[in-house]
């Protein structure tokens, strides 16, 4: 994390700013009441904070599904919007209903697990693995 408190707005571990479409995650110290933001791709220092102090740390993430403007060009991440090589795992969100499919890297995936948790019904997730040892 950041040594310093990053400004309002911006995120605790990488210090960019937020946007609005970001999958978030909020670290909420739970003795002070005082909130830090992450990215959901730079989250798990977070996640960590609070595994290893639940009675310190409290986790949640902000938002749900992940929305669009605009989708993505083919073989491209829906939340950093860089190319996914066919040599990289990926992360592949499925609407039920439409068949249509969002692809994430494994790093920028927050907002496709929490679509897959909050509305399992709607959605279906899927890991591709690609071994390390296969390239």
């Amino acid at each position: 994390m950041l040594e310093h408190p990053p400004p309002e707005g911006h995120c605790s571990e990488c210090g960019e700013k937020m946007c609005p479409g970001d999958a978030e995650v909020e670290l909420t110290n739970i003795p002070l009441g005082t909130q830090l933001h992450f990215h959901g791709r730079c989250a798990a220092p977070a996640w960590l904070a609070e595994t290893q102090d639940p009675e310190e740390w409290s986790c949640r993430t902000v938002g749900t599904v992940p929305v669009l403007q605009t989708p993505p060009p083919q073989g491209h991440c829906c939340e950093c919007g860089d190319r996914i090589p066919a040599s990289e795992s990926e992360v592949i969100l499925t609407d039920r209903k439409y068949g249509a499919q969002l692809h994430f890297h494994g790093n920028c995936a927050l907002a496709a697990y929490v679509a897959a948790v909050v509305e399992p019904s709607g959605w279906l997730f899927h890991y591709r693995r690609i071994d390390a040892e296969a390239n």
